[in-house]
């Protein structure tokens, strides 16, 4: 009895939530600044089996003045206590600065506060 006792003990430790943790690399709650090609956001996560991280970059504008964007996911996977790396997932977008002025990367808000042809300034919100 006291042996199906231990396995019912050790089956439910299998069952125990995955935590997660994430960390901003820069400051939040005042402006920053970054130029084109310079990083806005990156947030470095762990978990009990994973790790990486998410970056967010200022590419410039558009011809019509929307803001470029690139966010990059890149993780690495651990199931068997050994890390093996994935592809990172890229994606680009932009935005009317006019029209939007925040959005949301990785549980971060970003608020635009001016965005020029060769520099961003903005602030960093949880």
């Amino acid at each position: 009895m006291r042996f199906l006792a231990l396995i019912f003990v050790a089956a439910l430790a299998g069952c125990t939530n995955v935590q997660t943790y994430g960390r901003v690399t820069q400051e939040t709650g005042r402006e920053l600044s970054a130029p084109v090609g310079g990083q806005v956001l990156k947030v470095e996560r762990t978990s009990d089996v994973h790790r990486g991280y998410t970056e967010l970059r200022y590419r410039g504008l558009t011809s019509n003045g929307r803001a470029i964007f690139r966010v990059t996911e890149v993780a690495a996977e651990s199931p068997s206590g050994s890390t093996e790396p994935l592809p990172p997932n890229t994606t680009e977008f932009a935005i009317d600065p006019a029209k939007t002025r925040e959005f949301m990367v990785a549980g971060i808000k970003v608020q635009i506060v001016s965005a020029e042809a060769t520099s961003l300034r903005y602030q960093l919100a949880r």
